[in-house]
């Protein structure tokens, strides 16, 4: 499952406030089928990653965006963040959505590629570069490593970017972060000043070609580095399966399941800042 790259992936672009909340996490029952796909994909390990790549997105919204807020702000952005992107409540979250788009024959047609020689060692890679430090040590490697490749080798790898059609839905979920995070940040801090949302997202969506450019470059680069100890074949074959019906549903279920996961937290995440600030408001008011 390719997609179970996009958390660390993006890491650097993940301006977010994106959450679970715990209703979801207690009314989502266990599907044992799904359960399977999301441990044998990486998934399930994966989510681990998104909590400490929203925190580290808390900082750097606040230096791209200009919206600096106070070390109490900032501190209690993090704590609302770390709590609302507990892993459990992610998994459940994905689970849920996952288990709405995919069929139980689709899902066992996904777990018996995953659980293929191929499929195992590509998640073995998979979870190895979920690790934020290992992350980054791809993405400095990967531009030399680029550089030193055959150029059909080069054509295969971005065969595999072009098949997984992740560019376009990474895109959307960057643009759907920052704007949020920027909301996040402004109702969290009582003295920011108030952000144009409708402006900044006409502002990314006009540089949303750019951006899915950018990306499919970086992908190229990281999947090249990533994947240097598969074989050609082995990228053959996996190029087969995420052309096949199920593989290309089965990838674009995930990346839209990662977009609404993340969008339904920013919601709850959001009314949770708006309120404690309207409660602070409400308090200086009386005083």
């Amino acid at each position: 499952m390719r997609f179970r790259r996009i958390s660390t992936l993006l890491l650097p672009f993940f301006l977010v406030l994106f959450t679970a909340t715990a209703a979801v996490a207690q009314k989502t029952a266990p599907q044992p089928l799904l359960d399977e796909l999301m441990v044998k994909s990486g998934l399930w390990k994966q989510m681990d990653g998104l909590q400490s790549g929203v925190l580290a997105g808390i900082d750097e919204a606040q230096q791209s965006a200009k919206v600096p807020a106070s070390p109490a702000t900032t501190a209690r952005l993090k704590q609302v963040f770390s709590k609302a992107y507990a892993p459990d409540r992610m998994r459940a979250d994905m689970r849920e959505q996952l288990g709405s788009m995919l069929t139980v024959p689709e899902q066992r047609e996904i777990l018996s590629f995953l659980k293929s020689n191929l499929g195992v060692r590509m998640t073995r890679l998979d979870e190895k570069y979920s690790d934020l430090a290992e992350y980054n040590k791809a993405a400095r490697a990967a531009p030399d490593h680029l550089k030193q490749l055959a150029p059909e080798r080069i054509k295969r790898v971005q065969r595999m970017v072009q098949s997984l059609r992740a560019d376009e839905g990474m895109a959307t979920i960057v643009i759907n972060n920052q704007v949020a995070l920027i909301s996040g940040i402004s109702l969290a801090a009582p003295d920011a000043k108030p952000v144009d949302l409708d402006a900044l997202r006409r502002k990314m969506d006009a540089e949303r070609s750019q951006l899915v450019a950018t990306i499919s470059q970086q992908l190229t680069g990281l999947f090249a580095y990533m994947y240097r100890e598969l074989s050609d074949a082995d990228l053959d074959q996996f190029d087969a399966f995420a052309n096949s019906a199920v593989g290309r549903k089965y990838h674009a279920s995930a990346i839209e399941a990662l977009d609404k996961v993340m969008v339904k937290a920013s919601l709850a995440a959001g009314f949770e800042l708006a309120g404690n600030r309207l409660k602070t408001e409400s308090k200086a008011s009386r005083s």
